[in-house]
C-alpha cells in the first residue's frame, strides 16, 4: 500500500508532466492518508491549471488556515483573479507587497489586476511646454517624456516608497550608511529618488535641474515636496562648484536625449563630486546601456581610477554605478545588502544582491586584451 508521502511525490511527478487531473487524484489519495497541508497547496495549483477555480480556492483556504503565508496568499490572489474577483485579489496582492515590496510576481499581478480594474493608463496632465505628460494606472503614476518615445522620467507609487526600476537601485547607499544627512540629486525631474531618500531618512535633499517646473507641477499628483527637499534651478556642475555643503550621497541622473550627459562623465566632474562628498560618502550614477558601449567602459575606468570601490547594478537597460569614497570589499557589500540596518530595506537588498557586481582594474571593449578583471558578482 502506498504511503501519503509516496502519493504526494507521485502527484508532484504528474504535475511536472502537466497531467493535472491525475495529479489531483494522487493528492486526494494522499490527503485521505493524512498528508500535510502542503498537499492542499499542490492540489490547489493543479486545480487552478484545470480551471476548477472554486475547488482550487477551497484548497488554498484549507492550506492557509492558521497562517499568513506569502505563497498561499499569492496563489489565492491568482485564483480570485481568474474568477474575475479583481478587487478581492488586488487587496490580497497589496497585503503581500506591504510585507515584501520586492515580491516581483505580486508586482506583476498588481499591474495586471489594476489594469483590469482601471482599463489602461489615464492621462492626468499634459505639459507641452515642459515636454512631459503625467499618466496614472491604479497605484502607479508616470511622468513621461513627449520627445523620447514616452520614456518614463519619474515614477510614483501611491502605496509604497518603492517604484520598481532603476530608481530603487539608486538607493544602495541607504543600505550601506545609516547616518545620511545631506543628499545632492542632479537631474531631478519630478524628484522620485529625492522623495525616496527623504522617506527613509528625513535627510536634506538638494534637487538640482535646469528646469524645476516639472517637480513643482507634479506635486499635485506625487504630493507636496518633502519638508527637507529644496529645488534648485541650476546647472549641476556649477552648483557643485559653488556649493559649500559636504554630501553623504551625490546622485547623477542627468541626460541629453537618450544618454547620460557627457559633462558628468568627465574626470574633472567626477573629481568635483569626490571633493563634495564626505569621507564615507557615495557617488551614484544612472547610466543607460545602448550603442555607446565605449562610454560605459570609459566611465567605469574613470570611476575605478577615482574611487577605491565601485559597484555596478543592472536594472533593465540601466546600469547604476555606486562609487564609495572608502574601500568597501565585496564580502562586506554582500553582508550589508543582505542585512541592512533599516529592516524596511531588507527585501530591496535581497533583490539587488544578484544584480550587483564589483568593478576592478580596467574595462575595455570586447576583442581587446583586458587590463584586469572587469567585474565579479558579489
Amino acid at each position: 500500500m502506498e504511503s501519503a508521502r509516496e502519493l504526494t511525490g507521485e502527484g508532484n511527478r504528474l504535475y511536472g508532466l502537466s497531467l493535472y487531473r491525475e495529479a489531483v487524484d494522487a493528492y486526494t489519495r494522499a490527503l485521505t492518508l493524512g498528508a500535510g497541508s502542503e498537499c492542499y497547496f499542490n492540489r490547489a495549483l493543479a486545480r487552478l491549471r484545470l480551471g476548477d477555480y472554486e475547488q482550487a480556492l477551497q484548497d488554498i483556504e484549507l492550506y492557509a488556515q492558521g497562517k499568513d503565508d506569502e505563497s498561499g496568499l499569492y496563489v489565492k490572489a491568482l485564483i480570485l483573479g481568474r474568477m474575475g474577483r479583481y478587487d478581492e485579489a488586488l487587496g490580497i496582492v497589496y497585503r503581500i507587497l506591504e510585507y515584501n515590496p520586492y515580491h516581483l510576481k505580486a508586482v506583476e499581478q498588481m499591474t495586471y489586476l489594476e489594469g483590469r480594474l482601471h482599463k489602461g493608463w489615464e492621462v492626468l496632465d499634459y505639459y507641452p511646454e515642459l515636454a512631459v505628460k503625467v499618466e496614472s494606472k491604479g497605484s502607479i503614476i508616470h511622468v513621461k517624456s513627449l520627445s523620447l518615445s514616452e520614456y518614463v522620467l519619474s515614477k510614483y507609487n501611491r502605496r509604497s516608497p518603492f517604484v520598481h526600476g532603476f530608481w530603487d537601485a539608486c538607493l544602495i547607499p541607504l543600505l550601506l550608511k545609516s547616518d545620511i544627512e545631506n543628499v545632492l540629486l542632479v537631474g531631478s525631474c519630478a524628484a522620485t529618488i529625492g522623495r525616496q531618500y527623504s522617506h527613509f531618512t528625513g535627510c536634506a535633499v538638494d534637487a538640482v535641474d535646469l528646469q524645476t517646473q516639472t517637480m513643482i507641477e507634479c506635486q499635485k499628483h506625487f504630493g507636496p515636496l518633502p519638508k527637507m527637499m529644496t529645488p534648485h534651478q541650476a546647472e549641476g556642475v556649477r552648483f557643485m562648484e559653488e556649493s559649500c555643503t559636504d554630501y553623504d550621497v551625490i546622485i547623477f541622473d542627468v541626460f541629453e536625449g537618450e544618454y547620460m550627459a557627457p559633462a558628468f562623465a568627465k574626470p574633472q566632474t567626477l573629481a568635483l563630486a569626490h571633493k563634495r562628498l564626505k569621507p564615507d560618502g557615495f557617488l551614484v550614477i544612472n547610466y543607460i546601456m545602448g550603442d555607446k558601449l565605449t562610454g560605459y567602459c570609459t566611465l567605469s575606468n574613470r570611476l575605478i581610477a577615482s574611487f577605491p570601490s565601485v559597484y555596478s547594478t543592472s536594472s533593465g537597460t540601466n546600469r547604476i554605478f555606486t562609487a564609495s569614497k572608502r574601500p568597501l570589499k565585496p564580502q562586506k557589500m554582500r553582508e550589508m545588502l543582505s542585512n541592512p540596518r533599516d529592516g524596511r530595506l531588507r527585501k530591496l537588498g535581497e533583490h539587488l544582491l544578484s544584480k550587483t557586481k564589483a568593478l576592478s582594474c580596467s574595462i575595455q571593449l570586447p576583442g581587446r586584451k583586458a587590463a584586469g578583471r572587469h567585474g565579479r558578482k558579489i
